[in-house]
């Protein structure tokens, strides 16, 4: 009588968690998981790269094909490795460039985190989803379209800034918010419900 016996494996290196990328228009994704093998899930992507051209339109949602092993034995007791795939699509939340090249970037609403090294980049629009924001290597960034509703960090908006404009929506406004910046007026609107401590500090 034949036997055939299915053993499912669950170990952390067959999961690859950290391994699942894909370049797209210059743009490295990177899949963030959760589960195991056919249970995995993507719990969020990155978007990132050290040398970008200098127009960058970073996806909303990006689709991954994840493979996970099972083994079965044959008549000869001769272990057998069986892949399975599957795809798996998940938002982009978080985005990381650094490069100096850049001087336009598209950032999708499903971000929650950006952090920007490029000096070559004038003006950048903050999406309302944003709670992390770091533009501190952006040297020569001059306009910042505001929309982050309740960023409470720090946003380390550079000093050559020198005009922002916030959005309708936007209701905190973070620690620090314009300090240090070169505006020298700014319209609040109506949906600001808090403006943090020294959010206005130095500004010339």
């Amino acid at each position: 009588m034949r036997f055939v016996i299915l053993v499912s494996l669950f170990l952390v290196t067959e999961l690859k968690a950290e391994a699942l990328e894909k370049e797209i228009n210059g743009v490295t994704y990177t899949a963030h998981l959760t589960g195991y093998q056919e249970t995995a899930e993507i719990n969020y992507v990155s978007a990132h790269s050290q040398s970008v051209t200098v127009s960058v339109n970073v996806r909303s949602t990006v689709t991954f094909e994840y493979t996970w092993y099972t083994y079965t034995y044959d008549d000869d007791g001769q272990s057998i490795k069986i892949p399975h795939t599957r795809n798996l699509t998940g938002p982009v939340t978080d985005i990381s460039f650094s490069s100096p090249e850049m001087t336009s970037i598209t950032i999708p609403n499903t971000v929650t985190s950006v952090s920007l090294n490029c000096s070559g980049l004038t003006s950048v629009t903050i999406p309302e989803h944003v709670i992390y924001t770091n533009l501190d290597g952006c040297s020569g960034l001059t306009s910042v379209i505001w929309n982050a509703k309740n960023e409470t960090d720090h946003p380390n908006i550079p000093s050559s800034v020198t005009h922002i404009t916030i959005g309708s929506q936007v209701e905190t406004l973070p620690a620090g918010f314009a300090s240090e910046t070169k505006i020298t007026n700014i319209n609040i609107p109506n949906s600001v419900k808090v403006i943090s401590y020294n959010a206005f500090r130095n500004c010339i």
